[in-house]
């Protein structure tokens, strides 16, 4: 039995579950005023702020040979890392979403680890919210005055050879043709998957969640349980590296 595309819209149009008024005049005066070259230097600012802040706890505990209490400041940039390598600069930043992986597994040694798991399920969830409400801004405007969208994906892969290059291509287009062919009949699924295991098809995912009309209560349910389970994982290596640790030294 499919799980149907999404629920009927009111005659307005709108998703009622949509969050309105500032966030929504927000993200489309970004997309206006904001290039995606100036979006992106922004972007690499805020993860070496992220950095600068999870460093801090770091420097107190093992180098000035003292703890202060400043757990707050490593889950500020811990947040800070997360919602910008899921997104949450509507442009991609070069090694942003590894890096913020990488520090999950870091921070889910030294810090509680159900609180750096939520913590940054909710903050990659929120980066995939600015793709999707951008994606949606994008489509009203269409809707309402004709004007065209902000073109809004994935850096194109890297290449070392004109080979490597077709075949990603290819790849690529394969993994968007069956993203297209799952969300129309299994979308919360198709959410999920995409971001338990991401890759360069989790933001065609979501631009093709709000593209089609799924409500934004399903997306953000299924994408945060996704991510959540993608988080978990990475905190239970950094545990489980923590532990080999401590035994052999």
């Amino acid at each position: 039995m499919t799980e149907p595309l999404a629920s009927p819209m009111p005659p307005t149009g709108e998703d009622p579950d949509l969050p309105r008024g500032l966030v929504m005049r927000i993200e489309a005066w970004v997309l206006d005023h904001w290039p995606a070259s100036v979006r992106q230097r922004l972007g690499i600012l805020g993860i070496v702020l992220g950095l600068f802040f999870v460093a801090i706890p770091l420097t107190t505990r093992f180098v000035a040979g003292y703890v202060l209490n400043l757990d707050l400041l490593a889950y500020l940039g811990l947040v800070i890392t997360c919602w910008i390598g899921a997104g949450g600069a509507l442009v991609p930043v070069p090694g942003a979403r590894p890096l913020s992986w990488l520090m999950i597994v870091n921070q889910g040694a030294l810090l509680d680890p159900v609180a750096v798991a939520i913590v940054s399920a909710l903050a990659m969830a929120l980066g995939q919210s600015s793709y999707f409400l951008a994606t949606r801004a994008g489509k009203r405007r269409v809707d309402e005055h004709g004007h065209p969208a902000t073109h809004i994906h994935d850096a194109p892969p890297a290449s070392r050879s004109r080979r490597a290059v077709a075949r990603s291509k290819e790849l690529l287009a394969r993994g968007r043709e069956r993203i297209q062919r799952r969300m129309a009949d299994h979308p919360r699924q198709t959410i999920f998957m995409v971001a338990v295991i991401p890759s360069p098809l989790t933001t065609f995912a979501t631009v093709t969640a709000s593209a089609t009309g799924i409500p934004f209560r399903r997306f953000i349910t299924a994408s945060l349980a996704g991510f959540l389970v993608l988080t978990t994982v990475l905190v239970l290596i950094g545990r489980g590296l923590f532990e080999a640790i401590s035994i052999f030294s």
